[in-house]
């Protein structure tokens, strides 16, 4: 090195933008000044010399040595070297806020964008288990790893549920694990966000958090790559898990608000039968059997089989409006009476429709007493006309009044009330849901 120079070995995090524009004259103007030679090179981070002949000064990158400055000269050549040294740490500094902005912004981005294009879709989910289900796929193609599974925990927090994965046995469905750090989940349910599984292989994980109650843990393990999973990994799964945890949280309260409505409907239910102790609990044994026969006939959905049986407890809630007199009158009735009975399909109908996810519940309470070739009420509907609840309620209704005591004759045998409903197969009543009917009574 020849006197009255400085060379500058540049970390990678400034050496294309101090090699060229106006940091570069800059520097070479700050060494010209105090008479010195200028050199910057590019070059990877170096120990100290152990050259005591030279003066020499560290660049850092996050408080680690990044590239050094070295001079030989006069005073003022070193402090020449001490003021490029500080204009170079502090460019290096900029440019790290400037790529951790630009990575920060970046990650901010690919997470509204995730965000924007999964929310339809949990919009659309009204059961927690899809969500689940969504959720583990999304985390799958989103960080890219083979295994991914969604815990949550049970009512009274004591143990954890795996109720949706992916790349996990199926046996690890609705596996049971204990809450706490020496059980199985100790794990997922550490407060790092990042730990090591077994083997040292990489298991991220981040809570599903919904106002202020942790609903679960979302886990991701074995990177495709076999790398480490990132800060952007991390923040991307949050993400995930925020949105899911408050479509769960939705669904939970729905779900709550739907079982203390159908307690409510079946406490009203019973009230109508109570009227009259001959129909003590006519309304639950049509519900059953209305369900037991659709499912006869291959009804599988479960949104669809609890319609019919809400329909079934439901069918004849419209006899409030039907005075006792009448109801529980021994003698036939009059035809003026018997215009005032068919209104109770109206009526429950009128009562059912104020409760708008029980629209299809409504009709089918509205035609339970329809016949199959078109001459029952109110709209004279026939055939596939009539909707299917209300086709089962008619068959399962005269079944159950045919086999129960009534204040104007005892109760028949099964054989009996199903040689009635064949009687009437055709005419009143649907032949496919009569034998369905009778296919589960048995022989």
């Amino acid at each position: 090195m020849r006197g009255g120079e400085i060379q500058v070995e540049l970390p990678a995090a400034v050496a294309d933008f101090a090699l060229s524009g106006g940091l570069n004259t800059a520097l070479h103007g700050l060494a010209a000044l105090r008479g010195a030679a200028l050199r910057l090179t590019p070059s990877t981070p170096h120990a100290v010399s152990g050259d005591r002949t030279l003066s020499e000064l560290s660049l850092h990158s996050q408080g680690r040595p990044a590239g050094r400055i070295r001079c030989c000269g006069p005073g003022e050549i070193r402090d020449a070297a001490q003021v490029i040294a500080g204009v170079l740490n502090h460019a290096i500094d900029r440019e790290e806020a400037v790529d951790n902005l630009s990575e920060a912004l970046l990650g901010t981005y690919e997470e509204l964008n995730l965000l924007y294009g999964l929310l339809p879709e949990l919009a659309q989910s009204i059961h927690p288990p899809q969500i689940a289900q969504l959720l583990v796929d999304e985390t799958a193609r989103v960080v890219q790893c083979r295994r991914v599974s969604l815990l949550v925990a049970d009512e009274d927090r004591r143990c954890m549920r795996v109720v949706a994965s992916r790349g996990l046995p199926v046996e690890a469905r609705d596996v049971t694990i204990p809450i706490g750090t020496d059980g199985p989940a100790g794990p997922v349910m550490s407060d790092s966000p990042l730990v090591f599984g077994e083997n040292a292989v990489p298991l991220a994980h981040v809570p599903l958090t919904a106002r202020g109650q942790t609903l679960g843990v979302l886990v991701a393990t074995e990177r495709i790559d076999a790398g480490d999973f990132t800060a952007r990994d991390l923040q991307l799964l949050q993400g995930l898990a925020s949105v899911s945890a408050s479509a769960i949280h939705n669904c939970r309260l729905h779900e709550a608000m739907k079982r203390q409505m159908l307690s409510t409907i079946r406490a009203l239910a019973r009230a109508v039968d109570a009227r009259d102790h001959y129909t003590h609990d006519h309304s639950a044994r049509v519900a059953r059997l209305c369900v037991s026969t659709a499912r006869r006939l291959g009804v599988g959905d479960d949104d669809a089989l609890q319609k019919i049986e809400l329909a079934g407890i439901l069918h004849d809630i419209g006899k409030i409006g039907i005075p006792d007199t009448i109801l529980a009158g021994c003698e036939r009735l009059t035809a003026a009476q018997y215009e005032l009975v068919k209104q109770h399909v109206n009526i429950g109908a009128e009562i059912v429709s104020h409760v708008a996810e029980l629209t299809d519940v409504a009709r089918a309470i509205l035609h339970h007493h329809e016949r199959f070739d078109g001459r029952g009420y109110p709209a004279g509907l026939s055939g596939a006309d009539i909707p299917l609840a209300s086709r089962l309620i008619s068959v399962a209704d005269a079944y159950d009044s045919l086999t129960s005591d009534r204040t104007y004759r005892k109760a028949c045998s099964q054989e009996d009330g199903l040689l009635e409903l064949r009687r009437g197969s055709g005419t009143q009543f649907d032949p496919q849901v009569v034998e369905a009917l009778a296919r589960e009574i048995g022989p």
